[in-house]
């Protein structure tokens, strides 16, 4: 039986897509970008970010509290523009950040008193917007005060669920956002396209091209 060119780039294509689909199913890090938006606080600040996930280690659904080792998270940074105060970038790298906080769950649960388990989320789309996510937010200090690194003084800080403060812990220590800081909501945090996806989309535009001639 001949096989003619048009069932070959079908064949092709679908087995493409059929390898990058176990791939996604298969994946343990996923790397996002973070936007966050002072809008719903009336000012001009925003901040843009990136994190990555371990889906091995992060709890889905869950609650977790604490330092960034062993948490699944890793290589986060952001960088803060047009805030009264704090702008600049900051990262793990650079020991600016000791905690973090993530919350799949009702009513900011799962946990003592927090709320009931829900179903997992999707963390292969869009996660802001999704029933049961309930936070995600970052400290430049330990609860106990000590300042992380040498850049944690003007790092953001966590204020509220999903919620930064610019200019760091000492905003916080003043009585809040004021003349010296700016509220940042989270408002997207979206995976990053993974290279095998890009190729895909890359193949099959040439293959639509190519029928069309």
């Amino acid at each position: 039986m001949k096989i003619t060119k048009q069932a070959l780039k079908i064949a092709v294509t679908t087995t493409i897509f059929a390898g990058l689909t176990a791939s996604i199913a298969q994946a343990e890090l996923i790397t996002y970008d973070l936007q966050w938006s002072g809008i719903q606080f009336e000012n001009n600040a925003t901040a843009t970010g990136q994190v990555t996930l371990d889906t091995d280690l992060v709890p889905n659904p869950g609650f977790y509290n604490g330092e960034w080792a062993n948490s699944g998270f890793s290589n986060f940074s952001i960088t803060v523009v047009d805030a009264q105060s704090g702008n600049g970038t900051f990262s793990t790298a650079n020991g600016d950040f000791s905690e973090v906080i993530w919350n799949v769950g009702e009513n900011d649960g799962p946990g003592p008193g927090l709320g009931d388990p829900v179903d997992p989320i999707d963390l292969h789309t869009e996660l802001m917007g999704q029933p049961g996510f309930s936070d995600f937010n970052v400290f430049s200090s330990t609860f106990g005060g000590d300042l992380a690194g040498p850049g944690a003084p003007d790092a953001p800080t966590g204020w509220a669920p999903f919620v930064l403060i610019t200019g760091g812990i000492e905003n916080i220590t003043n009585g809040g956002p004021g003349s010296d800081g700016d509220l940042i909501e989270l408002v997207s945090m979206r995976p990053v396209p993974a290279p095998s996806s890009i190729a895909l989309l890359g193949l099959t535009a040439l293959a639509t091209t190519r029928r069309r001639r």
